[in-house]
């Protein structure tokens, strides 16, 4: 999505590696999952439909208040 201006203001990341290594990831960075859902989903590849499962994250970070400065 973009603002009126053209930046933009969201990102989808598609990751085609397993969510524990990429939640793991993350986690070591300070992010904690906030919120998991899970939504049906159908790939077409050629003419065979492939059932699957979209799984999205809301995470939080949580920031320290910077150190005052002299």
């Amino acid at each position: 999505d973009r603002d009126v201006t053209g930046v933009q203001t969201c990102a989808l990341p598609i990751f085609t590696i397993k969510p524990a290594v990429i939640l793991t990831g993350l986690e070591v960075l300070g992010f904690k999952v906030v919120t998991t859902t899970a939504s049906p989903c159908t790939i077409t590849k050629g003419e065979t439909n492939i059932a699957c499962t979209e799984y999205s994250w809301t995470l939080r970070r949580d920031f320290s208040e910077p150190e005052p400065q002299e």
